[in-house]
């Protein structure tokens, strides 16, 4: 019987396709760690593609991987809104900026996450939200909001 038979494959498959047909290997095993189940997209920049793992042991870990052979040319950015506790929607923020309150002590209720740039209508950004009370999201995508709006639940994870 082969070994990972017996002891069960950890990690998680991540390959990479330029035509839908040939496909490269990028990792098998969650880049060496086992507890990495999962993967996330987060981003994509002109300096690469930004991933999050899911791993219930260690916590998400943040992975950019840059293809060497090719350059993006064409910039891609990332925006969102936060919707805040008796503020109501937030301006955009972009590429790490704060968005929402600070000091105010106000729960932050709901986000809107788009992609921007010449790229963006060629790639989408997917997220969820975990709501106090309410448990994960359904998983939504480009400027949908996720989360709650005047129900008093603050967000909990992104």
């Amino acid at each position: 019987m082969p070994s990972s038979s017996r002891q069960g494959e950890r990690g998680f498959d991540l390959l990479v396709t330029s035509n839908g047909v040939d496909f490269d290997v990028i990792t098998r095993d969650g880049f060496g760690d086992p507890y990495n189940h999962g993967l996330r997209v987060f981003g994509v920049t002109d300096e690469g593609l930004c991933i999050g793992t899911a791993n219930p042991f260690y916590g998400t870990q943040v992975w950019k991987l840059i293809d060497h052979n090719k350059k993006v040319e064409e910039p891609i950015s990332i925006e969102y809104r936060t919707h805040m506790q008796n503020e109501g929607w937030q301006p955009y923020a972009a590429d790490g900026a704060m968005s929402g309150t600070s000091g105010k002590g106000l729960r932050l209720e709901g986000i809107k996450i788009r992609l921007t740039g010449d790229l963006a209508n060629t790639y989408s950004v997917e997220y969820r939200t975990h709501v106090q009370n309410d448990g994960w999201q359904k998983w939504v995508k480009d400027d949908a909001m996720s989360g709650t709006k005047g129900k008093g639940l603050r967000l909990e994870g992104i």
